[in-house]
């Protein structure tokens, strides 16, 4: 019996599933989590109006690039620690300090923005869950290590059914989205101590078992290993803190019911967004060998594979889009999101640029210039809010959607010179 069969089917989490197991597990998770971020909105749309799910929407793109700073991406970080010279505890601790410091910031950003008391009220119930995924997904970085995906695709199951069910069911009993919101943090939450700490904990200890590891789920707190580990995680906890502000810029320029249709809108292009990500994460150690090996042609071949790929699944969703989007809106959402074809046909058009954009972002993942990715996700946050600036309030949510487009632009423009840059000086030292 295969390693990976035995593991399935003994529980025995000290044993790896094979690659193909890791990625269905991947992909599944990925998906049925991207499906209930979708089926929440179509909830909001269909059972309560534009200004709640405008409210909520709200709530997600300013606890969205808070987050992204404080979790640090600490379970990427995690994850390519293979040697373990930081314990789990350090992770865990770091993560426990930068979390409530992400609460009160967004807390001080919705007071600052002077949003209604019920805005404010739904921003802060969506803070309470992004709380709660930020431990899940430092849990997820040690499964992902040992190469457990089966316990990640699992709770990013649970994380993804559980939320839309309550927020369906408080709609229907209360029809107010802040009880609606504050049951998505009870569901995650249910999720991160009945699921994710218990399979950790059980992790750990086979850990332990098997290699004399001295990790436990115990936080640490010492200072030294957490300046030592916060030196290593910023840059890229900084650099998706750009890439989510980039992503949500156009949308602080929209009031609350404008924002919902736009949210609304968009929310079909999750599907494509979780096949390219799929995708990427796929073959990013494959770009990743070709990159190490400087073996230039590979990586090109694969890399144009890949945005083939990309581009005929944006194209295929912009056709989708300009044959059927009015009736296909008007399935999922309601009459007046429907009428807004329109404003889908420019997101889809969006989405084939941002496509393109995540998998040469991929690329650049695979060559390690970390630095480079962060100063060109920086550079680009000053011209995305220019462009929302200018577009969003003379042209509205076309505006929003044209801003988005000419990111999605810069970002893989940048993209490409990195590559160029980086590839370039690896040729001067050979």
């Amino acid at each position: 019996m295969k390693p990976d069969q035995t593991a399935a089917g003994s529980g025995d989490l000290s044993q790896p599933l094979s690659l193909r197991a890791n990625f269905s597990w991947t992909f599944a998770g990925n998906l049925v989590y991207a499906a209930g971020q979708w089926a929440t909105l179509m909830l909001l749309a269909k059972l309560a109006d534009p200004v709640m799910l405008g409210q909520f929407a709200l709530g997600l793109a300013i606890t969205t690039p808070v987050f992204m700073l404080a979790n640090l991406s600490l379970r990427n970080v995690l994850v390519t620690d293979a040697r373990g010279k930081i314990p789990f505890g350090g992770y865990l601790g770091l993560g426990l300090i930068t979390t409530p410091l992400a609460m009160l910031l967004v807390g001080g950003i919705t007071l600052g923005c002077d949003y209604s008391s019920e805005t404010a009220k739904v921003v802060l119930a969506v803070t309470l869950a992004k709380t709660m995924e930020s431990i899940s997904l430092i849990l997820y970085g040690l499964m992902q290590r040992q190469e457990r995906m089966d316990r990640v695709g699992r709770s990013q199951i649970f994380r993804g059914i559980l939320p839309p069910l309550g927020m369906g069911l408080c709609l229907w009993l209360t029809g107010n989205v802040l009880w609606g919101a504050l049951t998505m943090a009870a569901a995650w939450g249910l999720v991160l101590v009945a699921y994710d700490l218990p399979n950790a904990a059980r992790l750990l200890a086979k850990m332990r078992r098997n290699s004399s590891s001295p990790d436990t789920l115990k936080p640490l707190f010492d200072p030294v290993t957490l300046r030592r580990l916060l030196v290593t995680a910023l840059p890229l906890g900084l650099t998706f803190m750009f890439v989510a502000l980039n992503i949500n810029m156009p949308r602080y320029f929209l009031d609350e019911h404008s924002l919902g249709i736009f949210a609304a809108v968009a929310s079909p292009i999750l599907v494509g967004n979780t096949i390219i990500l799929s995708l990427g994460q796929a073959n990013l150690p494959r770009l990743a060998r070709a990159s190490a090996d400087r073996d230039l042609a590979a990586f090109k071949a694969l890399l144009l594979r890949l945005l083939a790929l990309a581009t005929i699944l944006g194209v295929s969703g912009l056709l989708l889009a300009l044959l059927a989007g009015g009736p296909i809106l008007r399935l999922l959402f309601t009459t007046e999101i429907a009428e807004h074809t329109y404003l889908l046909s420019l997101l889809a058009i969006a989405a084939v640029l941002e496509f393109n954009a995540a998998i040469l972002g991929t690329a650049v993942t695979a060559t390690r210039a970390f630095g480079r990715l962060l100063a060109a996700f920086a550079a680009i946050a000053p011209l995305t809010l220019l462009l929302s600036v200018l577009l969003v309030p003379i042209l509205g949510l076309p505006g929003a959607a044209w801003a988005l487009m000419g990111t999605n632009l810069l970002v893989g423009a940048a993209m490409l010179i990195i590559l160029k840059l980086t590839w370039r000086s690896r040729r001067r030292i050979e």
